[in-house]
């Protein structure tokens, strides 16, 4: 899963579900709004999104089920309708009334998608009273390069890179990469990348992101929290990037949940006590695993030589050569750094300690194949063959001899051997080693 879907929100309690549909309780101000109707109606099958469609136009009564039920046609229609209702109650959108039998959508829903599907706000956020003028308000680029940078430094502390104090991810973002099983720990407070860590980092970024939010949706958002934490996330995607946005217009929840996402480098701010928030890029796609630019493969040229020498063409001035570099760096010994190439070979060593952490030699040649070097890519054989088998055969030499339990039983007759022997056979008992001269 590439994105928020309706898998995650029906992971909400039926409460977490009404505030994600703009219900205030407990005089708490409302965390859903016609942004996350409109995003929930989108996540829908056509069919569930026709009955919410018909249901919207019929007003508060809504429509009696044996009308609703001639909204689908086909011979199995009253099966899909049925459950179609069932999936919508669950969700909580639509409302069953046992004693009247009519289906009507849940009033919180019906009156913000109703907002949305009018166009009654052009942009979320903009409820409250307009702010005052930005005066220190970063450019784009600023907002962008930041950006990249909270994010790179989350996968180099992953991969084991040395960063310094400025650049240690904050503590709930080293905490998602654990809980994700992205880590292994290798002693107390000591963690290393896994098997899982590499095929992470092989992902396209914004899948890489939604794996980290929804660690945190799972995992570490109080329950209470997470339907407004969804609400925010899913308002992110209507938010324009790198625009100024009100903290005050977010909910308690929402706006402890806006430091994780600063801490993903999903969102800016200034300084903690800021008033003003920024949707990165990144922020905006998040929810539907929007791609956008992918970083690394054009930063960073590999070729690998039939003497298992690996040059490594990067661009100084690019952030994501570093954290090429450093994945590059777990399977090979890198022995010369200059300014635009990095010199290195792939050893028996170094592929070995990566098999101990849990790493695949497929997802080594994986890593390689994505950054190879244009020439190499073009060939049809970007990895020379003798390279890829070596490694395989380094990976595999723990493994020549496999070791299985077993117990040594002897007999005093060969009629008993026999008969026993047999008897293995047929229960299929999984006879390793038998020797009829010795009985056993």
């Amino acid at each position: 899963m590439s994105g928020l879907s309706l898998a995650v929100v029906k992971r909400l309690d039926a409460a977490s579900l009404g505030r994600l549909y703009g219900e205030a309780g407990g005089g708490a101000a409302a965390a859903g709004n016609e942004w996350t109707c409109r995003a929930v109606f989108g996540m829908l099958p056509p069919l569930e999104q026709q009955i919410v469609l018909r249901l919207a136009c019929c007003g508060a009564e809504g429509a009696d089920v044996t009308l609703a039920r001639r909204w689908v046609a086909g011979a199995d229609g009253g099966g899909a309708f049925a459950n179609a209702v069932k999936a919508l109650e669950d969700l909580r959108v639509l409302e069953l009334d046992k004693e009247t039998r009519h289906l009507r959508l849940a009033a919180a829903f019906a009156t913000n998608l109703r907002r949305a599907l009018a166009g009654a706000t052009a942009e979320p956020w903009r409820a409250g009273p307009a702010m005052g003028p930005d005066k220190r308000r970063p450019t784009e680029d600023q907002v962008a390069q930041w950006m990249v940078w909270r994010w790179n430094n989350v996968l180099l502390w992953l991969i084991g890179d040395d960063l310094d104090e400025t650049a240690v991810p904050p503590e709930c973002a080293r905490a998602f990469l654990v809980g994700a099983g992205l880590m292994t720990e290798v002693a107390k407070d000591a963690f290393e990348i896994s098997g899982s860590g590499v095929d992470f980092l092989l992902k396209p970024r914004a899948e890489q992101v939604w794996t980290l939010v929804d660690e945190y949706l799972k995992s570490h958002a109080p329950k209470e929290d997470r339907g407004d934490v969804v609400a925010l996330v899913l308002t992110l995607a209507f938010a324009t990037p790198c625009e100024s946005y009100a903290v005050a217009e977010l909910s308690g929840p929402q706006t402890r949940a806006l430091e994780v996402l600063h801490a993903l480098g999903l969102a800016y701010r200034r300084n903690e006590k800021s008033s003003r928030f920024y949707p990165t890029p990144l922020g905006v796609a998040v929810a539907f695993g929007g791609r956008g630019d992918e970083p690394g493969a054009a930063d960073v040229s590999v070729l690998v030589q039939t003497n298992f020498q690996v040059l490594a063409y990067t661009d100084a001035s690019v952030a994501t050569s570093k954290l090429v570099l450093a994945t590059l760096h777990l399977f090979a010994e890198l022995q010369i750094r200059l300014p635009n190439l990095v010199v290195g070979t792939i050893t028996r060593d170094a592929v070995k300690r990566c098999v101990a952490r849990g790493i695949r030699v497929p997802q080594l040649v994986s890593f390689l194949e994505a950054h190879a070097h244009p020439l190499a890519r073009a060939s049809g054989r970007p990895l020379p063959p003798n390279v890829v088998d070596q490694m395989v055969l380094w990976a595999g030499e723990d493994k020549r001899v496999s070791f299985r339990p077993g117990v040594l039983v002897s007999f005093a007759s060969d009629r008993a051997f026999d008969a026993a022997t047999a008897a293995a056979h047929k229960q299929r008992c999984g006879l390793h080693w038998k020797r009829r001269a010795r009985r056993a």
